[in-house]
């Protein structure tokens, strides 16, 4: 269990308490801008799917190493705006 305290300057006294979350440490595993992408968690698979662009990564969940046989390719219709095409859910 985790405790706090506070106190206010020029006052007699203190607060003790508990704290009611527990904040994850948090790694950056992969230094490669992953702006737009989104991530979804499967671990009766132990993987980490990503969409990209145009394809969806495969990472294992225990190393992040990327699984490139496992990687799914997606054919994306061809643009007919100034944006191009991603995959925005799976």
């Amino acid at each position: 269990m985790r405790y706090g305290i506070t106190y206010k300057t020029n006052t007699k006294g203190f607060d003790i308490y508990t704290r009611k979350y527990e904040h994850d440490f948090k790694v950056n595993v992969k230094h490669e801008n992953l702006e737009n992408c989104h991530g979804m968690s499967v671990e009766t698979m132990n993987r980490c799917l990503v969409s990209k662009i145009d394809h969806i990564a495969v990472y294992d969940i225990n190393n992040y190493k990327e699984m490139k046989d496992e990687e799914i390719k997606v054919n994306l219709l061809p643009s007919t705006t100034r944006e191009a095409n991603r995959i925005i859910s799976f």
